[in-house]
């Protein structure tokens, strides 16, 4: 009898040693997992903090070129010339669509609502583009 008494007490040793284990082992998977999520979280709030910086950094290239258009400092100037001369392009072909729709598409004229709209949509696909193309070409 005094083997069967010895095993029940090591088998009932080991069953509290078995969870005693497992709910350590729960702790530590808890743990882990509240501090992946807080990595995630945190990654997120990084990407989220890079696009603020650069869209004040475009901010602060539109308002230079705005205001130092004439008078650049050197190590800008080639920028705020290219950056000067991609709007002025940019202006030259609105101008040749609006002419190409009027003369040969047989087009309204911009202040036409529906082309208004047409026009609207395009040019935000285009700023859409813009940003996912600067946003992959900072980083």
């Amino acid at each position: 009898m005094a083997n069967m008494d010895d095993f029940k007490r090591t088998a009932a040793e080991t069953a509290e040693t078995i969870a005693d284990k497992s709910v350590e082992l729960a702790r530590l998977a808890a743990d882990k997992t509240k501090a992946l999520a807080r990595v995630a979280k945190l990654y997120a709030e990084i990407a989220s903090e890079k696009e603020k910086q650069r869209r004040a950094y475009l901010q602060v290239g539109k308002l230079y070129c705005e205001a130092h258009a004439a008078d650049a400092e050197e190590a800008f100037s080639d920028l705020v010339d290219q950056a000067l001369a991609a709007g002025a392009n940019i202006a030259l072909k609105r101008q040749e669509i609006e002419d190409i729709k009027i003369s040969d598409l047989g087009g309204r004229p911009k202040e036409d609502p529906v082309n208004a709209d047409v026009e609207e949509a395009a040019e935000a696909v285009q700023e859409a583009a813009e940003e996912i193309r600067d946003t992959f070409d900072g980083e």
